[in-house]
């Protein structure tokens, strides 16, 4: 009996932990990059974008602290079709410019 007990209690565990995976999968932040820049602006001149962090493929990154002071510099700029976990991710900017474009 106390065998039974046991993997009853493990096969448990193995569904808690299961269910948390996919709610912690659920919850986490999607990035989409857009076609049209921040602004929605959708004019055919050339802008250039920059960041004090670049993401350019699709990730998954956890904790991490992404910031700039620099005006006319974005704290993280992404620039990937691919998907983008960002799990709890702390992004600070100032130093910017009055043009609104960071």
């Amino acid at each position: 009996m106390k065998k039974t007990v046991t993997k009853q209690y493990r096969n448990r565990f193995r569904k808690v932990i299961a269910a948390l995976s996919v709610l912690l999968l659920i919850g986490t932040l999607t990035i989409t990059a857009f076609a049209a820049p921040p602004g929605g602006s959708s004019s055919s001149s050339s802008i250039t974008w920059s960041g004090a962090s670049t993401i350019t493929s699709a990730t998954a990154q956890t904790g991490q602290t992404y910031s700039s002071t620099t005006a006319s510099q974005n704290a993280l700029l992404v620039n990937t079709s691919g998907n983008v976990y960002l799990i709890n991710p702390t992004v600070t900017k100032s130093g910017g410019t009055s043009a609104g474009d960071e």
